[in-house]
């Protein structure tokens, strides 16, 4: 099982926003041939969910007048796709970034507003089952392959969206066959196989030990006060060490601090479950931890990684928080994650 240690010196981030137009290499001369694109579709469970889809444009006006300086209007094949979930509280814009850099080496990303978070529909940090957030995945697969064909598809999960894009992967036998079926999903109605999965600081359990009668106990408290709700934000020192990033933070409306006592406890019973059959996942895992994350237990993610065994690839981030992608080793992470889809491909 390789192991990585992220070591290399960071720049500073100069902006709190990346802009894809702005980008340098490829996007910064072809603006034109990149879109972003909002789609809203069902879920098997009629959950309305809303997604950013970052992909070139098939053509464009720029290919007959090339603008000086340029060598080469053609854009690169897509290679792939990244399946991006989010974390508690938070929405699919936190890919953004992530999301003009994988297309400049030919990923096109598709990030989803989980069901409560965001712009998708439900009730604020609260879902009606776990399974229906790991069906809303396979709604999620099967509108990009709609949009953009039988392309690789990389999950990628952040935090509890780690935590959900693992189970998923480990079960996803049970999601391959939506209501909403497709003529370019297998005939059997699977979507086909994952070319790969990776776990950016994935929440599979807390930081704080809790033992397998207190899951137990925990569970069956979520299911006696579903509908119960407590409201807390993680202090922002912990999600990331730029003060920059943690201003954005202050000023997203679309970030909430909402979480149903069903959700906390399903994703705790469902990181733990998943921890004790990670021997069962069958695709090439890159697992991401930053070595100052308070929000998670750092522990869980290297057992995991253990019993992944040969398919995993484990990626230690020096004083890296929560939030890598916003943090001051963002660059490099980010390089990490398109080197390790490349290498899949």
């Amino acid at each position: 099982m390789p192991k990585t240690t992220l070591d290399e010196p960071e720049r500073r981030r100069q902006s709190v926003r990346h802009n894809l137009g702005s980008s340098q290499g490829f996007l910064g001369h072809h603006k034109d041939l990149m879109a972003t694109m909002k789609t809203t579709f069902q879920s098997g469970s009629d959950q309305r969910l809303v997604t950013d889809l970052y992909a070139h444009q098939p053509t464009s006006p720029a290919l007959t007048h090339p603008p000086a300086g340029a060598n080469s209007l053609e854009p690169p094949a897509t290679r792939g796709v990244f399946l991006c979930l989010h974390g508690l509280g938070d929405h699919a814009q936190m890919f953004e970034s992530f999301a003009g850099k994988a297309l400049q080496s030919g990923f096109a990303s598709a990030a989803m507003d989980l069901r409560g978070h965001g712009r998708s529909a439900g009730k604020r940090g609260h879902a009606v089952s776990y399974d229906a957030l790991l069906d809303d995945v396979s709604a999620l697969r099967e509108n990009v392959v709609q949009r953009l064909g039988n392309v690789p598809q990389f999950l990628l999960g952040h935090s509890a969206g780690g935590n959900i894009a693992l189970n998923y992967a480990l079960r996803r036998g049970e999601f391959g066959d939506s209501r909403h079926r497709s003529p370019t999903i297998d005939a059997d109605g699977s979507l086909g196989p994952l070319a790969g999965l990776a776990l950016l600081s994935p929440m599979l359990l807390p930081p704080q030990p809790v033992t397998r009668p207190q899951i137990l106990a925990a569970w069956l408290t979520g299911y006696l006060v579903p509908w119960f709700r407590i409201k807390k934000r993680p202090a922002l020192r912990k999600i990331t060490s730029d003060p920059d990033e943690q201003q954005r933070i202050r000023n997203d409306d679309r970030r909430h601090g909402r979480l149903s006592i069903y959700l906390a406890t399903q994703l705790l019973s469902q990181g733990r479950w998943a921890i004790d059959h990670a021997r069962s996942v069958d695709l090439r895992t890159l697992l991401i931890v930053g070595e100052d994350d308070e929000l998670i237990d750092r522990d869980a993610v290297h057992h995991a990684a253990l019993r992944i065994g040969r398919l995993a690839d484990t990626t230690s981030v020096p004083k890296g928080r929560h939030d890598l992608l916003h943090d001051h080793t963002a660059d490099v992470v980010m390089r990490r994650i398109i080197q390790w889809a490349q290498q899949c491909c």
